[in-house]
Formats: C-alpha cells, structure tokens, sequence
C-alpha cells in the first residue's frame, strides 16, 4: 500500500476539507436510505447472492475508503487496498449483468460492463503512473448507482414503462457519474471542469457503443442459419 494512503497525522486531522466532508455526509446518507432499501427489496428473490454480496461490500468500502482519506489530503494513487477492493467489485458486476434481463438487455449489458472493463484498467494505471486523477475517475464511477436509483424513480413521470426508463437511468447515471469524477480532475488540473467532463464520458459513451456493437455483432453471428437446410435465415422458419 502506498505511503499516502495510510491514516492520516493528528495534525493533518485538524485540518478536514469542507468539500470532501460534505461528500462524506452525503454518501453516508444516500447509502443508508437508497442503497439499504434497494438491497432488503433485491435479495429475497435474488439468485447470485454469493456474488451479490461482496459486490455490494467491495464497492462501499471502496467509496468510504476513499471519502475518508479525501478528508485531510488530496487523492493519492490508489494502493494495494483500494487495487483489491476494485477488482473485486468489478468482477462481481461482470458476473451478475452477464446474463442480467432487467430493463433494455442491449442497453444495460455494455452500460454495466463498461465500468467492470475501465475501473480496474483506470485504477491499476493510476498505481502504475502514479496517477491521482485516474483514481478519482475510477471511484467516482461508484456513484452511478445512486444516479441511477434517483433517475429510476424520478422519470416515472416523463417514462412510465419500466424497463426503458431502467435502460434510461443506468445509462444516464453511468455518464453522470464519470462525467463528474472528469469534472473534477478537469477544475483540479487546470484543464477545465468542463473539458474534463466531456472527455470522460466521450471515453465512457465509446466504449458502450463499442461493447454495443460486438454485443449486436455476436448476437447476429449466432442467430444465423445456413440457408441451404432450407430454413430461413435467422428465423428458424422453414
């Protein structure tokens, strides 16, 4: 684990940082309401409990690791602790959107894989360089769950149906959440918030679409039937 990473000073306690200590109190107070809600709802019915919690466990401590330290000091470059915990979480999100029939499959599949494929890449490259911006990037991703169960709920007006307002949501809170992790590296680094933003989730939206597409690509490669056996191509229909 690097040095940074390791509890902080009592002098360096002194001094919290206002911003990251409203993060926290926010956090804290959406995970005990959303995120407590939507697991006791969930789990009954579940059938991948054995991935379901350590994803769920992987990603708050994770998230609260990272408020933490953010406390008293700016980012580091994660450590051997937060390398662990995001890998995990990123496994176990691989593994239950695999096969995962909520919402819009086509859209919901790449959306959930794309943060499984760039947060573990965003965070062993930010150990390797050295790199405090990829490690805000890739936690920050985290929040998408939140956006996402606030979008769910307050679309119900403009999209009633369920499963192209879900689609909606966890696409649009994915970009919102890597949106604001590039907002900030973008105002910290001098480059803009904006221009930070915009990167990240053009990067974010390539890779959906590309994940979209060899999805698409993969799906029609196996739905098709020589036409010779006289059957219809892609149909099954003689």
């Amino acid at each position: 684990m690097s040095g940074s990473e390791l509890a902080p000073s009592m002098d360096a306690m002194s001094r919290v940082r206002p911003s990251a200590a409203l993060r926290l109190i926010w956090l804290i107070y959406i995970h005990c309401t959303i995120n407590i809600r939507h697991t006791r709802i969930i789990l009954p019915g579940y059938g991948k409990r054995w991935v379901l919690f350590p994803h769920i466990v992987a990603g708050l401590m994770e998230i609260f690791y990272f408020a933490i330290l953010d406390l008293w000091a700016d980012p580091s470059p994660p450590g051997m602790i937060s390398l662990l915990l995001c890998v995990v979480q990123s496994v176990t999100n691989a593994i239950l959107v695999w096969d995962l029939n909520l919402g819009i499959p086509e859209i919901t599949r790449p959306t959930y894989l794309t943060s499984a494929i760039l947060r573990p890449l965003l965070s062993i490259s930010a150990h390797v360089l050295d790199s405090p911006d990829l490690h805000i990037i890739s936690t920050y991703i985290l929040d998408a769950f939140i956006y996402a169960r606030l979008l769910i709920k307050y679309l119900r007006p403009t999209v009633p149906p369920y499963r192209p307002r879900y689609a909606m949501a966890i696409t649009g809170s994915a970009l919102i959440a890597a949106g604001s992790g590039g907002w900030r590296v973008g105002a910290s680094s001098g480059v803009g918030a904006l221009k930070g933003a915009v990167g990240i989730v053009g990067i974010y939206s390539g890779v959906i679409l590309a994940l979209m597409g060899i999805r698409a690509w993969w799906k029609g490669k196996r739905a098709v039937v020589p036409v010779a056996s006289g059957i219809e191509e892609g149909t099954g229909v003689k």
